[in-house]
């Protein structure tokens, strides 16, 4: 497991968030009988987590995630290259494939990862705020407010959604390139998916 995204470590987690990993981290440590590594940022209070997840199974690694963005993909394989670099760290998945990279693999497949979450965006026509409906196959749909993680305070602005979400495309763009230059196939075996870096494979 990757725990990237502040909300699974911070004290400044919003309740919603607190409630959600609680129940992650219960499940985690009664649920695993089999060996488990979850994988950390350099900078996670690991001890949020370990307070819950006792389960002798589950052994904690911690990686550096100092993101480098630059044009030059020859400047970037660089900096990944001496461990003290990662892509971008805009969601959970870029990280996943980066330390599937490290780990050697030789063909990565990617699952589930539709990345359209701004087709769940909108701005409602007379406040100006940004709204998101979020969908999941076992839960009913739910409206609420785009808030930024972890705290849930400060509320996405059209123009950080969209520089986001084009920085996070680009990393994957960047990604395929250092896996092929690794040797590494990746392919998205996603039944829907709008990643256009990766080769299309199949299950």
């Amino acid at each position: 497991y990757v725990f990237l995204d502040a909300y699974f470590f911070s004290d400044d987690a919003h309740v919603d968030w607190v409630k959600q990993r609680e129940k992650t981290f219960k499940l985690i440590n009664n649920k695993t009988t089999w060996k488990l590594q979850i994988f950390l940022p350099a900078q996670a209070e690991v001890d949020i987590v370990k307070s819950q997840i006792s389960n002798k199974n589950v052994e904690f690694i911690k990686f550096n995630t100092a993101g480098y963005v630059n044009g030059s993909l020859k400047a970037s394989f660089f900096h990944f290259n001496t461990g003290f670099f990662g892509p971008f760290q805009g969601n959970v998945l870029i990280y996943a494939i980066y330390l599937g990279i490290w780990s050697r693999y030789k063909s990565i497949k990617v699952f589930g990862a539709d990345l359209s979450i701004h087709e769940n965006v909108q701005v409602d026509q007379s406040t100006n705020e940004l709204y998101i409906t979020f969908k999941h196959f076992n839960n009913s749909e739910k409206r609420e407010i785009f808030l930024k993680n972890p705290d849930k305070i400060e509320p996405f602005k059209m123009h950080e959604f969209l520089l986001l979400s084009a920085e996070t495309f680009f990393a994957h763009q960047v990604l395929d390139k250092y896996a092929e230059s690794k040797n590494v196939d990746i392919y998205n075996c996603s039944s829907y998916s709008l990643i256009d870096a990766y080769k299309r494979g199949r299950n």
